[in-house]
């Protein structure tokens, strides 16, 4: 979901060693009802539906720095309700108001 200029930066940094390529798998912990949330990371952002089937996709981060979650859309549910998993371990974050931020520790 980036433009091609972004994508060539990416690669160049890979290869540069600035940057590593992490997979973040999300889902909405409760009722599918429309809710979204950001990533951010190494200057780049995404915006994301979250399902209640988990999926996971590639993140560009700067080692030892945080990849950002912001509640952007809550879809009627009471609150954005994300879950994001470590291997194989679910780890529920606590609701998101729209706006607000938590940040994901990188090694």
């Amino acid at each position: 979901m980036m433009s091609a200029p972004e994508k060539d930066r990416v690669r160049e940094e890979l290869a540069s060693g600035r940057l590593r390529l992490g997979w973040v798998t999300l889902s909405d912990i409760q009722q599918e009802d429309d809710d979204w949330v950001r990533l951010e990371a190494a200057g780049f952002r995404q915006d994301l539906r979250l399902l209640h089937k988990a999926y996971t996709i590639a993140v560009p981060y700067v080692p030892g720095l945080p990849i950002t979650v912001t509640g952007l859309v809550d879809g009627g549910g009471g609150d954005i309700t994300v879950a994001v998993y470590v291997g194989a371990a679910q780890i529920s974050l606590r609701p998101l108001k729209k706006g607000e931020m938590l940040r994901i520790p990188t090694p």
